[in-house]
């Protein structure tokens, strides 16, 4: 009896798995899939006293942008998290949060952080992964 069921289960296995096995990196089969949406902790800031810094946390879709982020903020709370943006030929530029502008005469812009490193991406291009904590920060160049 577990002889008859042996060969009709390798096949059904060899139909199923991925070429290659389990242990390879697929995005089409997983024995464990990712989540569809992923938490993150975003935060804005600025060092001047008019400003009021404030954080949320977010639960979006796995493959979210930064950009993705911050309208997921505004749609929670958008007198806490309004921000304006310029589109570029190389994605939104972020020119204030909660009304503050970034300036070019004054040396400021919205520098765009993860886990406190500054990103090398744009709003529009860097992918958030789960419980990340992002951060709009006014600065100095």
């Amino acid at each position: 009896m577990m002889q008859s069921l042996a060969i009709p289960l390798a096949g059904f296995l060899l139909l199923v798995l991925p070429t290659g096995g389990l242990c390879q990196d697929s995005e089409d089969f997983s024995l464990f899939p990712r989540p569809r949406k992923v938490f993150v902790l975003y935060s804005i800031s600025a060092d001047i006293s008019t400003f009021t810094n404030d954080t949320v946390l977010l639960y979006v879709l796995r493959d979210s942008t930064f950009f993705d982020v911050m309208n997921a903020a505004v749609a929670k709370d958008c007198s806490r998290f309004r921000f304006t943006y310029e589109y570029s030929n190389l994605g939104p530029y972020i020119t204030s949060v909660q009304g503050l502008m970034a300036s070019d005469k004054q040396r400021t812009y919205w520098e765009l952080m993860s886990n406190d490193v500054r990103l090398d991406k744009g709003a529009g291009n860097y992918k958030v992964t789960t419980w990340e904590r992002l951060e709009i920060r006014y600065s100095k160049y």
